[in-house]
């Protein structure tokens, strides 16, 4: 009988209650596995990581991986439970087939077990796509959110960097004149060649106040990359 290692993701996320728990996929891919004459040896899962997360840092993927052996199968509930970034889901394959095994994907109804080349293509253009899709549905996110920020809107429980809480509406924020000063600043700097150290340097050496103890270069990319978006 051919042996099977579960594995499961979740991920903590503000639309979480919309996607399948653990223990939901497990239950799935059980039922899959009984369906399809495979041995379920061990059950592994992940909660709160991130599709993103690398490999070394996933302790339940980890351990499901160095369990495989020569022709055991690595089911998950579907392929984006492994990695929705194409790079992380190409490491993991290369250490599954590495230790003889294969993968399976529930949902998708696809295994790498005799893949012909055309199923391994389409099988990386769908990853390809869902990685497009989750960066445009990131891109649309921020740009809707600075764009409400533009309005005075605010998104966040503390206010960006260059702004205050309104004082007659907690629910919009204003200019902080101190803040816009120093935003201004590091525009100049920045038309004037300085690498983003240097704008650090010199707005210490100005005296200007940043939130934290001290500037740091890239929080100063981003308050400019922010502002000169919608300026």
């Amino acid at each position: 009988m051919k042996k099977a290692i579960i594995y499961a993701r979740f991920s903590d996320r503000p639309d979480a209650k919309l996607s399948e728990s653990c223990e939901y996929q497990r239950e799935y891919c059980e039922t899959w596995c009984r369906a399809n004459g495979y041995k379920i040896e061990a059950y592994f899962a992940d909660k709160g990581v991130s599709g993103k997360t690398p490999v070394e840092k996933r302790e339940g993927l980890g351990e499901a991986i160095t369990t495989l052996r020569q022709g055991n199968a690595l089911v998950v509930y579907n392929w984006d439970r492994l990695a929705r970034d194409r790079m992380v889901h190409v490491v993991i394959e290369s250490f599954v087939i590495g230790s003889g095994a294969h993968m399976v994907s529930v949902m998708n109804q696809a295994t790498t077990d005799g893949e012909s080349p055309e199923q391994e293509m389409m099988r990386g253009i769908m990853h390809s796509l869902s990685g497009y899709e989750r960066k445009r549905n990131a891109l649309r996110t921020s740009e809707a959110m600075l764009s409400h920020q533009s309005r005075g809107r605010r998104m966040s429980r503390i206010c960006p960097y260059g702004f205050m809480d309104d004082p007659l509406d907690p629910k919009l924020m204003v200019d902080h004149p101190e803040e816009q000063k120093a935003i201004k600043r590091m525009i100049q700097l920045r038309e004037d060649g300085l690498g983003w150290r240097k704008v650090a340097d010199a707005l210490t050496a100005e005296h200007y106040r940043p939130r934290g103890e001290k500037w740091h270069h890239a929080s100063l990319k981003k308050i400019v990359e922010r502002t000169v978006f919608y300026v």
